[in-house]
């Protein structure tokens, strides 16, 4: 039997299960998709028949901390910049050949501006 030991048995919101550790709280065992043919979904789902109990909420991960946002919102801004600097190869390809047109300028414009604000929010993250 998958939980001979009696431990806690989460049910995943993806629909899948995880048996942990009952001493340690570690990952003991996961139970795959219901539609897998070699899963132990119904082996699980008869444990959990017998033994109700053994069926805990899923624990919530923490909220994520001030310095765990601050990063994520570097990475993006950074993502961000380097999503700009290949939106301009194109029209500045077109300026230095000196074949632009107005959407070419006006696209460079706009992307330079969209890149200014975001190296100053990105300034004072770094420091």
């Amino acid at each position: 039997m998958i939980n001979e030991r009696n431990a806690p048995v989460y049910r995943k919101s993806n629909g899948t299960y995880v048996i942990t550790r009952a001493e340690t709280g570690d990952l003991d065992y996961w139970c795959g998709f219901p539609d897998d043919p070699n899963g132990c979904h119904a082996e699980v789902q008869s444990y959990l028949a017998e033994h109700p109990e053994a069926l805990v909420p899923e624990p919530v991960p923490p909220p994520p901390t001030p310095e765990q946002i601050k990063a994520q919102r570097i990475a993006q801004i950074k993502a961000r910049l380097g999503e700009i600097d290949l939106e301009t190869a194109r029209p500045g390809r077109a300026v230095s050949l000196g074949i632009q047109t107005k959407a070419d300028t006006d696209k460079l414009a706009e992307l330079e501006s969209e890149a200014s604000d975001l190296r100053l929010e990105l300034q004072p993250l770094l420091r």
